[in-house]
């Protein structure tokens, strides 16, 4: 998403400030979903030890 953002930006196909603010969402969504992929594997190895030690 971000690389095509870039290449609206770049071929002037959108504006400066609207690439700034759709960017900005692109951001904040990636390390949202980071943040859940991250919680996701802990709560794997978590469920993972508590099954091994039963």
């Amino acid at each position: 998403t971000k690389y095509w953002l870039s290449l609206l930006k770049d071929t002037n196909y959108i504006e400066e400030r609207a690439f700034q603010s759709i960017n900005d969402d692109a951001e904040e969504i990636g390390k949202m979903l980071w943040a859940i992929l991250k919680t996701c594997q802990e709560n794997t190895k978590n469920q993972k030890l508590i099954t091994d030690n039963q």
